[in-house]
């Protein structure tokens, strides 16, 4: 038989719930999001520091270790501390320079980088405001440490003590809070909250 119109069918559905979307959702492979999805992305997230814990967690920041088995020429020691091989899990879970940051905060967070990604951030696990404030303060953290990487990395007479450090993760935290509405009402519920920023 003959229509006379052309009509679209796509496994078995007509088409008036037929676009590229629903062709597209029935082509892709899905995979279940990672369990630190939620670390990474939530209503106080600034985009440059989640994007950085967002390649951190997903082990492609190209550190000292990486750079060595894509054949680059250079040495495995950490610029932050010295100690041990530049690694993901060194140097943003057991390194001295990250370790001081983290335990300058009202937050206690759990200092082991394969617990961080498998979704364990923080200890005390606080929840509602209160969490997401040491998320945030964990992003930071992340973002300021690799970019103090960088900066030592590119010029061998940089140096930032994980002090200074501290006070702008400090800085960053209280910008972006203070510029966040559903922040500002959480503070009206629990004053308290804005010890955390200190």
């Amino acid at each position: 038989m003959i229509h006379s119109s052309d009509s679209i069918f796509w496994h078995n559905v007509d088409s008036k719930s037929v676009n590229s979307a629903f062709i597209w959702d029935t082509i892709r492979s899905r995979s279940n999001p990672p369990i630190w999805l939620s670390i990474v992305w939530h209503k106080f997230s600034i985009p440059k520091c989640s994007f950085t814990l967002w390649l951190a967690l997903k082990g492609r920041l190209l550190t000292k270790d990486r750079m060595r088995a894509l054949r680059m020429n250079t040495d495995l020691k950490c610029l932050l501390c010295s100690n041990a091989i530049e690694s993901h899990d060194h140097l943003f879970g057991s390194c001295t320079y990250i370790s001081d940051i983290l335990k300058n905060s009202t937050f206690s967070f759990v200092g082991v980088w394969n617990c961080y990604t498998n979704g364990l951030v923080l200890l005390n696990r606080p929840h509602g405001t209160r969490k997401l404030v040491g998320l945030l303060y964990f992003a930071i953290t992340i973002f300021l440490t690799w970019k103090e990487r960088n900066a030592r990395y590119h010029d061998s007479s940089h140096n930032t003590p994980a002090t200074v450090t501290c006070i702008l993760v400090k800085r960053m935290l209280r910008e972006k809070l203070h510029s966040c509405k559903s922040f500002k009402d959480a503070i009206l519920r629990d004053p308290n909250i804005i010890l955390d920023l200190y």
